[in-house]
């Protein structure tokens, strides 16, 4: 069940800029653009029509109640009618890294890129190697993404538990990684003696496997993404995908 702590408060609003507002009309997204924010928020929906993205905040809240819920902070019984609303505002990304959010971002617009795709349960996640990112559907019902595939993604964060979300807020947030970086080799490694291995680097390969493979196992062999020369000669080793070929050498 929820979590929450609730403290009635006065709040002063000090210019601080809409990211984001539900579908539903119950969440608006509000950050002060240094990666900071929180969620205004109403059971009863309808703030889609009070506040819209870009719109600054200030002013002083004569009656609201701060709750902290399942990890960030919600300001509920807010009276708009207390602020003065100036649409026009920018909302900037953050430069914050996927390791260090926490729910004193959420509200914060983020961007991350080459992050690999994993589904679960109808529920999409992305994850730079160490952090993950569940894909929510608050500000944009996206169709799906690919398991496997890696993405750019925009979007407002917020953390629910230990979870950490983002939510892109149109089709443009969300954009497919077609282009694959090449791995690490270069005219000096071509050159292998005899009594010694090249291994690929695939460090820089964004999501999925390569496979390596020999055009001629008399001169060299390959075992997972190890180089062997066995015979003095030339051959083309060739790192590939299932999708394209990366890189020959």
């Amino acid at each position: 069940g929820a979590i929450s702590i609730e403290t009635e408060v006065r709040v002063t609003f000090d210019n601080w800029v809409v990211s984001g507002v539900s579908t539903n009309g119950k969440d608006v997204f509000v950050t002060d653009n240094s990666g900071n924010g929180f969620v205004i928020f109403d059971n009863n929906g309808g703030l889609d029509n009070t506040y819209a993205v870009g719109d600054i905040l200030s002013g002083t809240a004569v009656t609201c109640n701060l709750i902290k819920y399942n990890g960030f902070a919600e300001i509920t019984n807010l009276d708009a009618t207390d602020l003065t609303i100036t649409p026009g505002g920018t909302v900037t990304a953050a430069n914050i890294a996927m390791a260090n959010l926490a729910g004193v971002n959420t509200g914060a617009l983020v961007s991350y890129s080459n992050l690999t795709c994993s589904v679960d349960n109808n529920k999409y996640y992305l994850s730079d190697g160490t952090t993950t990112l569940q894909v929510y559907n608050a500000l944009y019902a996206f169709d799906s993404l690919t398991d496997g595939k890696a993405y750019n993604i925009t979007g407002i964060f917020q953390q629910y538990n230990s979870t950490k979300e983002i939510l892109p807020r149109s089709a443009d947030d969300i954009v497919e990684v077609t282009e694959r970086i090449n791995p690490t080799i270069s005219v000096a490694d071509a050159s292998i003696v005899f009594g010694s291995t090249f291994t690929v680097d695939d460090s820089a390969i964004l999501g999925g496997e390569i496979t390596v493979t020999s055009g001629n196992t008399s001169i060299a062999t390959v075992e997972d993404l190890v180089i062997t020369p066995v015979a003095v000669g030339s051959v083309v080793i060739t790192v590939s995908t299932a999708e394209s070929t990366l890189y020959n050498a």
